[in-house]
């Protein structure tokens, strides 16, 4: 069982709390997976032009279980889960809806294959593509705002920011 830390909030909205507690719930993960060269794994959005970390929804499964399989699918790589680092909350008031966020840090276990993903998401297949970033360059990636962002974008972007940043933090403390 993960303790959970909080990360942030982004509510840009101003939900109040009496009004998103009435809110769906959407538990998700995401995953900052690291390759044997130390690179990490974005999914570019191509019809959209953004980038995301691995992740998605958790399917009545742990999180971890949840995050291996996203990043399988996603990335058509086996991982490990190392830890834990995080969770964000995003709160959209224009669906009705909370954001559970959970991070994980990941090792690939193996070789790089490609995306497993099933029938439901042949669309994700033909809109996006798997990219490998340096550490150098990742962060770049998510500072500078998406062309034509919207919120649903912005959320991506600050979450995976937040994700990224804390993990570089936790980095430089050894």
């Amino acid at each position: 069982m993960v303790e959970l830390t909080i990360l942030n909030i982004f509510n840009d909205e101003q939900v109040s709390n009496s009004e998103y507690s009435l809110y769906k719930i959407r538990n998700s993960v995401r995953a900052i997976l690291i390759d044997n060269e130390l690179n990490i794994a974005l999914i570019h959005s191509i019809k959209g032009n953004y980038y995301t970390l691995p992740g998605g929804g958790v399917e009545n499964e742990t999180l971890e279980n949840a995050v291996i399989r996203e990043s399988l699918e996603e990335t058509g790589c086996n991982v490990e889960v190392v830890s834990y680092l995080g969770t964000v909350f995003q709160i959209w008031k224009e669906k009705e809806l909370f954001i559970n966020s959970s991070c994980f840090i990941c090792n690939v276990i193996g070789g790089k294959g490609l995306p497993k993903l099933n029938d439901l998401d042949s669309d994700f297949e033909k809109e996006s593509e798997v990219v490998w970033f340096s550490f150098s360059e990742v962060l770049k990636v998510f500072k500078t705002p998406f062309k034509q962002e919207n919120l649903y974008q912005k959320y991506i972007r600050e979450t995976d920011l937040k994700f990224l940043e804390t993990y570089f933090q936790s980095l430089s403390k050894f």
